[in-house]
């Protein structure tokens, strides 16, 4: 399951979570999620694909930090940051 390795850490750390799936325009959809559910913030990670790709194919993270309602923390993928300190 695609959520597993998620729910474990979750779990591990004593956090409440709910888990929902949900169809459509990615970004709108976690927005419309978020509001339903009455989420107080959004977290979501980034892949860090850089500004001309994000301008180019769109980036889900910045729309839904645009487009909520609730503050969105938006958290680089791992991978990401160890490039950008590899970088120097």
């Amino acid at each position: 399951h695609l959520l597993a390795s998620a729910r474990a850490l979750l779990d591990a750390a004593g956090v409440a979570y709910e888990t929902d799936i949900g169809v459509g325009d990615v970004a709108h959809t976690l927005v419309d999620m978020a509001e339903q559910n009455g989420a107080d913030m959004v977290v979501i990670g980034a892949k860090g694909h850089g500004a001309l790709s994000s301008a180019l194919l769109g980036s889900v993270s910045q729309e839904v930090a645009r487009a909520s309602a609730v503050p969105v923390t938006i958290v680089k993928h791992a991978q990401a940051v160890e490039s950008l300190d590899t970088d120097d």
